[in-house]
């Protein structure tokens, strides 16, 4: 059984919540008092992208960077980077060697990151929790630089709680004391929560739409998305801003970001607005409305798995495609809200290609079949178990400059991408596989 195998077959997550686990692997590894600064980052939409974001200010200026992310979509030591790039496979056996204390999946990708960053002498490390905050790993980072909530939501209902307040309070678990909180735009009732978390905690909080206020320049452009930002903290102007991601989720994203950037000097660094720019236009991520041309189709992979990144994803879908309509290829676990998934994508969708994810559980074809009856009786739905078959199916059952999405899952994603990739490798002269640019 190789590593990464071994690491598969461990829990996910911890039964013990307490963290004492994590706490006493970082103690016998001396790393109770980190050598390095942490910015810490939850939320239910846009971790990944806004700590893709905020390392690559961080790497323009010139600082030793690391970067803990999760999940990864085809490599597991995606999850570990420094100065962006990905941890080796000797060192990332060697940190895994170095752990003597059981350990779940997740605990256990942490403390290697941690271990990591320790060994490449990193300044700052950039930490994206795993699920929820209060209980989750990272947590135990007690003075964070700043810690950051993106968007919350509905989602992991069977861990974080069944009502969007439950979530919010799980979250804001991440919000220490005296360590100033940033926060994306919420919903009443969470921004409630979350301000009266960061009181009691003398946590001063910043809240991008109130503090900071953005404006979006709206185009068809598939580059990126264009912005401008007025903070009322510094009295500061940000015009013309760049982020190489696309959807107003993302200059939300790039907002939280650059409210990052002006605490970030407060706390003494030095970042120039140079590098603000630079690291902003540097920060991509696969699998968030990323758009490839494949033999000839036009393809999107977002690994959209809640209600709220499904509207992400249509309301990005109908700005840059306006009235098309799409062939989607999807499956998803069966902790998603995919009912209402479907209620948000359905109108884009030409027909779907379902499918199924063998090594996690997985929503079988025929069950959402039925969940999609449920949202619209009259919308097309094949049944495909094996993944690269349904790919390939909806690539044969389409036509030049046809959209084709992969969504639902990051798992998926990171299997056609893989298969994809690994294709391209073999030499096949029919597969182009490059970014989609066209307007």
């Amino acid at each position: 059984m190789d590593l990464e195998e071994y690491l598969n077959n461990l829990p996910r997550f911890p039964k013990d919540l307490s963290l004492n686990n994590v706490r006493e692997a970082l103690k016998s590894l001396d790393l109770i008092n980190l050598p390095f600064e942490c910015i810490h980052i939850a939320g239910t939409k846009g971790k990944g992208s806004t700590s893709a974001m905020i390392a690559n200010i961080l790497q323009s200026a010139s600082y030793s960077t690391g970067l803990f992310i999760s999940p990864h979509l085809t490599d597991i030591k995606e999850r570990i980077s420094v100065n962006g790039e990905n941890i080796s496979k000797e060192a990332f056996e060697y940190c895994f060697r170095e752990i003597n204390k059981p350990l779940s999946f997740f605990e256990t990708l942490f403390v290697m990151a941690l271990l990591y960053f320790r060994y490449k002498g990193v300044q700052i490390a950039v930490l994206e929790t795993g699920l929820g905050g209060r209980f989750d790993a990272t947590n135990v980072i007690e003075k964070p630089l700043i810690s950051i909530l993106t968007t919350i939501g509905l989602d992991h209902l069977e861990v974080l709680g069944d009502t969007i307040e439950k979530i919010a309070f799980e979250k804001a678990g991440i919000i220490k004391a005296n360590s100033p909180t940033i926060s994306a735009p919420q919903k009443e009732n969470v921004e409630k929560i979350i301000a009266e978390k960061a009181t009691s905690l003398n946590s001063p909080l910043f809240v991008v739409g109130k503090d900071y206020n953005l404006v979006r320049e709206e185009s068809a452009d598939l580059t990126g998305e264009r912005f401008s930002i007025h903070s009322k903290v510094t009295g500061n102007d940000y015009k013309d801003l760049k982020v190489s991601m696309l959807g107003y989720h993302q200059v939300i994203n790039a907002s939280l970001s650059v409210a990052a950037f002006e605490l970030l000097n407060k706390e003494g660094l030095n970042i120039s607005v140079e590098s603000l720019r630079e690291g902003l236009i540097k920060a991509k991520i696969r699998g968030r409305f990323e758009i490839i041309t494949f033999n000839e189709r036009i393809i999107i992979l977002d690994i959209a798995h809640n209600p709220d990144s499904a509207k992400a994803f249509h309301d990005t879908f109908r700005e840059k495609f306006k009235n098309e309509k799409a062939i989607f290829v999807f499956a998803a676990l069966k902790n998603k809200l995919v009912k209402e998934i479907f209620s948000e994508i359905s109108d884009i969708s030409e027909f779907f290609v379902f499918t199924e994810l063998y090594s996690v559980d997985s929503y079988s074809t025929e069950e959402l079949r039925l969940i999609l009856s449920e949202v619209d009786i009259s919308k097309e739905a094949i049944e495909i178990k094996d993944k690269n078959e349904a790919f390939i199916y909806a690539l044969i059952n389409s036509k030049k400059n046809d959209i084709i999405c992969i969504t639902g899952s990051s798992y998926l994603v990171g299997e056609i991408i893989s298969w994809m990739e690994s294709d391209k490798r073999n030499g096949g002269e029919k597969w182009i596989f490059q970014p989609y640019n066209h307007i």
